[in-house]
């Protein structure tokens, strides 16, 4: 019982007046505007989404040096001068 997908018409019969009233007024052009802004938005959310895992992956760079170079001065027994 799978439901056959609706064509672009029955689509746009289940969108909000204003939404429908909004598209209808649009011309090529700014139909071509929209289309560039929703490309937009997806190459900042993937831009983003690497920049946070990026930040991520610094910080736990950072925190494992300090780790790594405290477990190293324990092993030798050296002292950090105060």
């Amino acid at each position: 019982m799978s439901e056959e997908p609706l064509s672009v018409p029955d689509r746009l019969l289940e969108l909000p007046e204003g939404t429908r009233k909004f598209l209808a007024k649009l011309d090529d052009d700014e139909i071509e505007i929209l289309e560039d802004g929703i490309r937009l938005v997806a190459a900042i959310r993937t831009v983003g989404s690497v920049a946070r895992w990026m930040i991520v992956g610094l910080c736990s760079l950072v925190l494992g040096t300090v780790m790594l170079l405290e477990a190293i001065d324990k092993l030798t027994g050296r002292v950090w001068p105060k």
